[in-house]
């Protein structure tokens, strides 16, 4: 079969020379059909090849009934597509907005296209993740504002940081992403540091998380100001000064997850040991059995909040994972 990014081109003009726009629509509609229906193979070569042709006739009248035969062709070669995407909005708005596009080719044409036809791809029912993706990282206002507004789409936590990351100073698109329901925990937390109060107040109360949030911005400078000198304590003089900390009410579920971000795990074994009331030894000895479940029960036990569980938890494998 033709390759998909790098087609031939090898059929003559002259073959639809001389044949009238009646002619090449009604062409058109027979070539649409075979590409939807025939086995990779010569037959359906050609006629790809043909489409090609007709993709860029002069008349939009034969485009059209191209792409409108084309809208159910789920393995459609990229150029072709492509070619469909870049053509006037009434050619190209019906096949971006409902066409069977595979999803190689819609992210192909996410990160190709232009920004009207991100638009359209950012409106569809269902948005993959992958072209979730490529619109967050190149779109303009407009279609990354549609994506936050469309709740089919596909979200994760590398979408919602390229969003993060570029529109933190535009107000509207920062209120959409805030308005989503379904952030992963990690984002909500990334999120919380770059919106209004208002919106972080909202935020914290869908995702049920209480005053955690709270408590974490609060102890981020803290955390940071003394991460140098709980690095250079002793075993000891940890133990003592977590101790302190959670007599006074301040080794709290936000402070827990400030040492995760620094990655200080033995601080956060200690930490966590005086939360749970457990001794350090029996802390790594649940830690060394790399079992989600057990961290759970864990965390559970020194009474961290149920939503703020899952957001540690994550928070101590990638602190695991990059040491």
């Amino acid at each position: 079969m033709t390759d998909r990014n790098h087609p031939t081109d090898n059929q003559p003009d002259h073959e639809l020379a001389g044949q009238s726009s009646a002619e090449k629509e009604i062409l058109a509609r027979k070539l649409g059909r075979l590409i939807n229906n025939e086995q990779p193979g010569p037959k359906r070569e050609a006629a790809e090849q043909l489409a090609r042709h007709l993709a860029r006739d002069a008349t939009q009248s034969v485009r059209q009934a191209l792409a409108r035969e084309l809208l159910t062709c789920p393995y459609l070669p990229q150029d072709i597509a492509k070619r469909i995407a870049d053509d006037v909005d009434d050619i190209a708005s019906p096949f971006l907005r409902d066409a069977e596009i595979d999803v190689e080719t819609m992210e192909t044409l996410a990160r190709e296209c232009q920004e009207r036809a991100r638009e359209l791809l950012a409106g569809r029912r269902g948005v993959p993740e992958s072209v979730s993706f490529a619109i967050s990282e190149i779109g303009q206002e407009g279609s990354v504002s549609i994506l936050m507004d469309n709740p089919t789409a596909e979200m994760s936590e590398r979408i919602c940081d390229a969003v993060t990351n570029r529109f933190e100073d535009n107000p509207s698109v920062m209120a959409k992403i805030a308005a989503r329901k379904d952030l992963p925990l990690g984002s909500v937390v990334k999120l919380i540091k770059h919106i209004s109060d208002d919106l972080a107040g909202n935020l914290i109360k869908g995702y049920g998380l209480g005053d955690d949030l709270a408590h974490y911005l609060a102890g981020q400078v803290k955390v940071g100001a003394i991460g140098q000198t709980m690095a250079e304590s002793d075993d000891e003089q940890l133990l003592e000064y977590f101790k302190e900390l959670n007599e006074a009410t301040l080794l709290n579920d936000g402070m827990l997850l400030q040492i995760l971000e620094q990655r200080q795990l033995r601080e956060f074994t200690y930490a966590l040991s005086i939360r749970a009331d457990l001794t350090p030894w029996e802390t790594r000895q649940i830690f060394q059995t790399r079992d989600r479940g057990e961290l759970s029960k864990l965390l559970e036990k020194a009474n961290v909040g149920t939503m703020m569980i899952n957001v540690l938890r994550a928070q101590y494998e990638t602190a695991v994972a990059g040491n």
